[in-house]
């Protein structure tokens, strides 16, 4: 199950400001926004009846207090609206209520979309980003070899900015103005840092055992 269906149901994303913002997109008209935000209210707070008041044959009245329309046109929007499986129903204790879950998943999945959109553009700006620097920094173009060298780094391997951007330095410094070697660079530089990591996880695990061996012993 998506992370953000999670975050929208729990509250954390909150559903009304999602739902306002994103409700073209999955072909929805304003009245039945107002309906579903409506519905989602109720849903989050119950009244004193507490799941009476989500019955299937009590809602639409309850709703209508709060609304413009009538009884009868809220009952054909929820309908509608769990015909186009935008809501649903199902069984609590011997009552048939409504569930908002379809319309979580659906926007869960807008959202997760968007996230998938936005995190290719800023990989595809942070290449374009380190292309710029090489060739400034080296006086070359870029070869096609060397550009897909470059989109390794940012998309498999994960090298942030700094890393990247420091490994050209030292390259400079060695004065070896080559993709290559910045490559060569970055390689060693990430199993140093795996080594050392490994090296303080090692360590702490010997003094977490000398410590309670030790307090065995005494």
């Amino acid at each position: 199950m998506s992370q953000n269906y999670n975050l929208i149901k729990s509250g954390v994303i909150d559903f009304n400001n999602i739902l306002i913002e994103k409700y073209a997109f999955i072909g929805l008209n304003e009245q039945e926004v107002v309906t579903l935000i409506k519905l989602q209210n109720i849903l989050k707070q119950p009244t004193q009846d507490n799941v009476t008041s989500l019955v299937v044959d009590k809602l639409p009245k309850i709703m209508s207090e709060a609304m413009s329309i009538s009884s009868d046109e809220i009952s054909d929007l929820l309908a509608k609206l769990i015909e186009n499986k935008y809501i649903d129903i199902l069984e609590s204790n011997g009552d048939i209520i409504y569930s908002l879950d379809p319309i979580y998943k659906r926007l869960a999945n807008i959202i997760d979309n968007d996230e998938a959109v936005n995190e290719e553009l800023d990989s595809i700006n942070l290449v374009k980003k380190i292309v710029g620097i090489v060739e400034k920094e080296f006086g070359i173009l870029i070869s096609p070899l060397d550009l897909e060298i470059i989109k390794a780094w940012v998309n498999d391997y994960k090298y942030s900015f700094d890393e990247m951007n420091d490994a050209i330095l030292d390259a400079l410094k060695k004065k070896r103005k080559s993709v290559k070697v910045v490559n060569d660079i970055l390689k060693a530089k990430r199993i140093a840092y795996m080594n050392e990591t490994k090296q303080k996880k090692d360590d702490n695990i010997e003094a977490l055992f000398n410590d309670i061996y030790g307090k065995i012993k005494s």
